[in-house]
């Protein structure tokens, strides 16, 4: 679980710094665009922005897969709870009723 944690979060800093380096792309590109020029040169804009989206969906990805390996894990420790509360209740019966 906390392995899952590292992963999510070391996808987040991904992120932060992919849109770190787009914003910053996004500056430069305005401040080097000629006035007359309609169309930016948007290269790196726009590869900065699909890379920090596809690294916020494998974020997201790994961060359900998580979430639902922790679930089975706690169903599987109750019913081992339950289970072991069940078998102690049984000997102690036992041992209860054989001693006069």
């Amino acid at each position: 679980l906390i392995f899952l944690g590292c992963v999510a979060a070391a996808g987040l800093g991904l992120n932060l710094l992919f849109l770190a380096i787009y914003l910053s792309c996004l500056c430069c590109c305005r401040k080097e665009e000629e006035e007359e020029s309609k169309r930016p040169n948007s290269c790196c804009v726009t590869w900065a922005a699909v890379t920090a989206g596809l690294i916020s969906c494998a974020a997201v990805g790994v961060g359900f897969y998580g979430n639902s390996e922790t679930n089975d894990g706690v169903y599987q420790l109750t019913y081992s709870l339950y289970n072991a509360n069940h078998t102690l209740g049984g000997v102690d019966s036992l041992v209860g009723n054989g001693t006069p």
